[in-house]
């Protein structure tokens, strides 16, 4: 179970407060539990956007690479997408 040393990080706001009748261990595990779910939320958000990153940077190599590949052969790019049929004959 993650365990949150800095309440800084997290949102300051809580999704829900707890109810007034709860024991302070109940309230205590509630804001616990919110806590932990914030961390989670937050570790995935970076993960994501750290695969977001990667996968631009990939396609764009690639695009790169494509591109340089049609130009060195003389080919025009936008004429022969436009007519797939025709790169088979």
């Amino acid at each position: 179970m993650l365990e949150v040393n800095n309440h800084q990080d997290l949102p300051k706001s809580r999704t829900s407060s707890p109810d007034v009748s709860m024991s302070t261990d109940s309230q205590t595990e509630t804001l616990k539990l919110e806590d932990e779910i914030n961390l989670v939320l937050q570790a995935l958000r970076v993960s994501q956007d750290a695969e977001y990153r990667l996968a631009e940077e990939l396609l764009f190599a690639q695009k790169k690479t494509f591109t340089s590949i049609w130009t060195n052969r003389g080919l025009n790019w936008q004429v022969t997408r436009q007519k797939p049929s025709q790169m088979l004959c």
